[in-house]
């Protein structure tokens, strides 16, 4: 993020690219989970949320044909997915990852939620708090 407040993308790309493969990574993620997630599927649940988005336009966003969505869609995109906007022009893979992670974690979504107002500094020191927390918890019950 810059000194005002902007998203900065990671060197050599821009937000466009990130946003193409971290939408394309969060549909993955859920197709992992849940099945299959046709662009219709999208567009029905994103409207019937109040966001104005069509299948074709949800297919082109898939297929980086659209490269950048507004800010309303993008927020009803991270609505769906339980992510934070900023996932999908998070400027670190790693630490994009693991907000993937941990939205798996019904305690962790709380937490997150209470964290909105938080800096993009704070959320990722947060996050990889809660995630080595997590894995010493996990470390605990496997001994």
């Amino acid at each position: 993020m810059t000194d005002d407040g902007q998203i900065k993308p990671p060197p050599g790309e821009e937000i466009a690219d990130v946003f193409t493969r971290r939408f394309a990574a969060a549909v993955e993620w859920y197709q992992q989970r849940n099945g299959k997630l046709s662009s219709a599927a999208l567009a029905r649940w994103l409207t019937d949320q109040g966001y104005d988005a069509s299948p074709s336009y949800i297919s082109r966003l898939r297929k980086g044909v659209v490269r950048t969505p507004s800010f309303k869609v993008l927020e009803g995109i991270a609505k769906f997915f339980e992510l934070d906007p900023a996932y999908f022009m998070a400027s670190n893979d790693a630490n994009a990852a693991a907000m993937m992670e941990a939205v798996t974690d019904s305690e962790v979504r709380r937490l997150a939620l209470r964290a909105g107002e938080l800096s993009t500094e704070n959320l990722d020191a947060r996050t990889r708090i809660i995630i080595r927390i997590k894995a010493d918890d996990e470390e605990e019950e496997g001994s």
